[in-house]
């Protein structure tokens, strides 16, 4: 995969969309380099309305066994949604468990 790849992610729970997908969100890969890449969400919809930009960035880097994924998130949310901050504070847990699952198919591939 490399840029101006584009992929969805659906989520296992959530509330349906009108096509029946529970948290369908859409993506670009932005940017691409020798140890990083970074993800431009590109739906505007659903979970994806609350956000005026969001990217992603993951970047390798060497570790005692093997290789270390670090991922960095950044996104401006819309201006009417901005008292959702501290829900997104506070789920930052959630986020977590997402990268502990994307580690997880990693290792096993």
């Amino acid at each position: 995969m490399g840029a101006a790849t584009e992929f969805d992610t659906i989520a296992h729970d959530g509330p349906k969309d009108t096509e029946g997908n529970a948290g369908r969100m859409s993506y670009r890969i932005a940017e691409t380099g020798a140890d990083y890449c970074k993800v431009q969400l590109t739906s505007s919809d659903g979970n994806a309305r609350f956000f005026k930009d969001a990217s992603w960035t993951f970047r390798l880097r060497p570790a005692e066994q093997g290789t270390r994924l670090e991922c960095s998130v950044d996104f401006v949310l819309r201006l009417r949604y901005i008292m959702l901050t501290p829900v997104l504070f506070a789920m930052r847990g959630a986020i977590a468990k997402d990268l502990r699952r994307l580690k997880t198919v990693l290792e096993a591939s």
